[in-house]
C-alpha cells in the first residue's frame, strides 16, 4: 500500500492540529514515494522517511529549520533540493542512488551540516558515489563545516586489526 503524505495524514501523525506546529515527524516503513505536504511544515526539526521508496526531495526546501534529516533506504538520486535546508546538521542519506559527486557539493552551502551518512560504517548501504577512491577526502574538502562522514571523524585514521597475538602496549 502507498500512503499520500496528505496535510491530514501528516496531522494524524503528529498529532497535531496545524502544519506549522509540526517539529517532529516519524514516517520511516510506509511504503511512501513522494514527500507531498511534507514542505508545508515550514517549522519542522527532524524528519524521518527513511526506508521508503522516495524517489526525490523537490520541494524540502521549504523545511527551513529542518535540523536531522532521515532519507536513507530510498530510491532518491539528487541532494541538491537540500540546499536551502540551511539549518542542516545531520543528514543520513545511506541506501540510495546517489552516483554523482555534483550532488554532494550541492551541500556546501549548509554551513551547519555536521554529520552525514551516504553509507553505513560498515560498508553496508554505499550509494555509488561511495566508490569513488577519493570519496571521503574530497567530501571533506567541499564540506569543511562536516565532522563525521559515514561514521568516521574528519582526520581519523581508519583502525586496522591488530594481528592475532600481537597486541601493542598502551
Amino acid at each position: 500500500r502507498e500512503v499520500k503524505l496528505t496535510p491530514n495524514y501528516i496531522k494524524t501523525v503528529s498529532k497535531k492540529f496545524d502544519l506549522k506546529i509540526v517539529f517532529l515527524l516519524d514516517i520511516k516503513k510506509q511504503g511512501v514515494t513522494a514527500i507531498g505536504s511534507v514542505p508545508e511544515c515550514t517549522n519542522l526539526l527532524m524528519l524521518d522517511l527513511s526506508h521508503n521508496k522516495i524517489l526525490m526531495l523537490n520541494g524540502i526546501g521549504a523545511c527551513v529549520a529542518l535540523t536531522h534529516l532521515n532519507v536513507a533506504y530510498n530510491k532518491l538520486s539528487q541532494l541538491s533540493p537540500l540546499k536551502d535546508c540551511r539549518e542542516l546538521v545531520t543528514l543520513m542519506a545511506q541506501g540510495n542512488r546517489i552516483k554523482d559527486f555534483k550532488n554532494i557539493e550541492s551541500l556546501s552551502c549548509l554551513k551547519h551540516l555536521s554529520n552525514l551518512y551516504l553509507k553505513e560504517f560498515s560498508g553496508d548501504g554505499a550509494n555509488p558515489v561511495c566508490d569513488d577512491d577519493d570519496y571521503a577526502e574530497h567530501t571533506f574538502e567541499v564540506l569543511p563545516s562536516l565532522f563525521m562522514l559515514d561514521g568516521q571523524v574528519r582526520g581519523q585514521v581508519a583502525l586496522e586489526e591488530p594481528e592475532e597475538g600481537k597486541f601493542e602496549a598502551d
